[in-house]
C-alpha cells in the first residue's frame, strides 16, 4: 500500500500540473467568463502548480511510510481539490484526487513511522524522479504551446483566454516549488535523537534489557557501544562507528512496536552523519521489517536454539556428546554456576586464563582474534565455571534477562591443561 500510494500521489501531482498546462478551448472559456472571476481563476491555477510540485516530493515520504508525509499529502490533496472546484472546470480530476485522499485516509494505519520528511530526499531515486518530472513538464509545455511565441512579458499576462502565459506560470511554479522543497528537505539538519554515551544511560540500558527476551541485549554492558533510544525511551539500538558506517549489533531491543520506528531513526542518524547504516546479526522473523525500511539482507549463517525443557543426553544422536560428558566426569570435572556479584579475585583468575588462551600459538594460528576479556565479561552476569580439584580450568559467561525465556553464552575460555572435551562438558551441563 505505501508504494502504491506513493506512485498514485506522484501521478496526481503530475496530472495537476499537466492539467494546468493544457490549453483550454475558447468555447469553454466563454462559458466560464461570467461565472468565474479572472483573478480567482488565475489564483487557483497557481495553487494547482504549487500543490502539484509538493505532491511530487511528498511521494517519496509516503513510500517511506512517513506519518508526516501522510498528513501533509492529505492536506495538499484537499487544497488541490478546492482549487479545481473554484475553477468549475475539471470536476473529474477533483473527484479523482478526493478519492485518492479517501483511500489514503482509510489506509492511514500503514503510515505509522515517524520518519522525517527529509529522509531519503537526497537519494538518487528521489533526484531521478524529480528530473524525470521536470523533463516531462517542459516537453509537454513545448508540445502544447509550440505555436505560441515566447517573451518575458508573458509571465505577467493575466486573462481568461491567455492559455500560454497561464501554462508558463504553472510549469515554472511547479518545477521551482518542487525543487525548492526537495532541496530544503534534503539539506536541512534533521531532527531526532542523538547518540548518547554509555555512562549517561547505563541505568536505562539495564532497565530495557531486563524487560525484553533477547539475551544478546547484554552486549550493551560491554562498555564500548553507542546507543540510540526510541522517543519513549523503551527501546534502544546499540552500535559502533567504523569508517563511514554505523553498524548496529542485532535488531533494536525493546517492545516490538518500537522496532520499525527506531530503525528509521537509526537510518536518519547515519545519513545525517554521511554514513551507511547496517545491522549485523538479525533474526529471520525481523527480515520483513528491515526490507520495508530499505535494507538488503545478506545471509552469513544460522543460529541453533535448544529447548532446555526437552534437552537430554539420551539417544543415539547425542552419543558423542554423552561420551565426552561421561569422560569429563570420570576425569573429575565439576561445573558450578556463580551468581553475581563476583569477587575481584575470581575475575582476576578468569582474566589470566583468557589472556593465556589469547597468546597461545595454536589459537592465534587459526586466524581468529579473541574477544577481549574486558569487553566480553561483565561482573553483573552469571558465570559457568568448570573446576578440576578446585582449580578453574574453563568458564563461560551466561546471558539472560529477567523474563528468563532465552539464555545464551558469549565468552568461552579454557586453560591450556584442561582435559579433552572440557568445553563439551561445560556446554552440555
Amino acid at each position: 500500500m505505501p508504494s502504491a500510494a506513493a506512485g498514485l500521489t506522484f501521478l496526481a501531482g503530475l496530472f495537476l500540473i499537466l492539467d494546468g498546462i493544457v490549453p483550454i478551448p475558447k468555447a469553454i472559456l466563454e462559458e466560464l467568463q461570467p461565472a468565474v472571476p479572472v483573478g480567482l481563476f488565475e489564483f487557483s491555477n497557481v495553487i494547482m502548480g504549487v500543490t502539484g510540485g509538493i505532491l511530487i516530493v511528498l511521494a517519496n515520504g509516503l513510500r517511506a511510510r512517513s506519518r508526516s508525509a501522510f498528513y501533509m499529502a492529505i492536506a495538499i490533496l484537499g487544497l488541490a481539490v478546492i482549487s479545481l472546484l473554484l475553477q468549475r472546470l475539471d470536476f473529474d480530476l477533483a473527484c479523482a484526487l478526493a478519492f485518492l485522499a479517501a483511500v489514503l485516509w482509510v489506509s492511514r494505519d500503514r503510515f505509522d513511522r515517524r520518519t522525517p520528511l527529509s529522509a531519503g530526499q537526497h537519494s538518487m531515486t528521489s533526484l531521478a524522479l524529480w528530473a524525470g518530472f521536470s523533463i516531462c513538464v517542459i516537453l509537454f509545455f513545448l508540445f502544447a504551446h509550440q505555436d505560441a511565441e515566447y517573451s518575458h512579458s508573458r509571465w505577467w499576462q493575466f486573462a481568461l483566454d491567455a492559455n500560454m502565459p497561464r501554462a508558463l506560470r504553472t510549469a515554472g511554479i511547479s518545477v521551482s516549488v518542487s525543487l525548492v522543497v526537495l532541496l530544503f528537505l534534503a539539506l536541512r539538519p534533521g531532527a531526532g535523537a542523538s547518540p548518547s554515551g554509555f555512562e549517561t544511560d547505563i541505568d536505562l540500558v539495564r532497565s530495557v534489557i531486563s524487560k525484553q527476551d533477547d539475551p544478546d541485549a547484554n552486549f550493551a554492558l560491554s562498555g564500548d557501544k553507542l546507543f540510540l533510544f526510541s522517543d519513549d525511551r523503551s527501546a534502544f539500538v546499540m552500535y559502533g562507528r567504523h569508517g563511514r558506517s554505523f553498524v548496529a549489533l542485532g535488531r533494536p531491543f525493546g517492545p516490538r512496536a518500537s522496532i520499525a520506528e527506531l530503525i528509521d531513526t537509526f537510518v536518519s542518524e547515519a545519513k545525517r552523519a554521511n554514513c551507511r547504516p547496517a545491522f549485523y546479526q538479525v533474526a529471520a522473523e525481523d527480515l520483513a521489517t528491515f526490507v520495508d525500511a530499505g535494507f538488503i539482507p545478506s545471509k552469513l549463517g544460522e543460529e541453533a536454539v535448544v529447548d532446555l525443557a526437552t534437552f537430554a543426553l539420551d539417544g543415539p544422536e547425542r552419543r558423542k556428546l554423552r561420551q565426552a560428558h561421561n569422560r569429563a566426569t570420570r576425569d573429575g570435572l565439576l561445573m558450578e554456576i556463580a551468581s553475581p556479584p563476583h569477587t575481584e579475585g575470581l575475575m582476576a583468575e578468569l582474566k589470566a586464563i583468557s589472556d593465556r588462551m589469547a597468546r597461545r600459538e595454536t589459537y592465534a594460528g587459526k586466524g581468529v582474534f579473541p574477544w577481549p576479556f574486558r569487553r566480553g565479561l561483565s561482573p553483573e552476569l552469571p558465570l559457568a565455571l568448570v573446576r578440576k580439584e578446585s582449580r578453574i580450568v574453563a568458564f563461560a559467561n551466561i546471558f539472560e534477562t529477567s523474563t528468563r525465556k532465552i539464555g545464551t553464552i558469549d565468552l568461552m575460555r579454557h586453560a591450556s591443561d584442561a582435559p579433552s572435551g572440557t568445553m563439551d562438558f561445560l556446554l552440555s551441563r
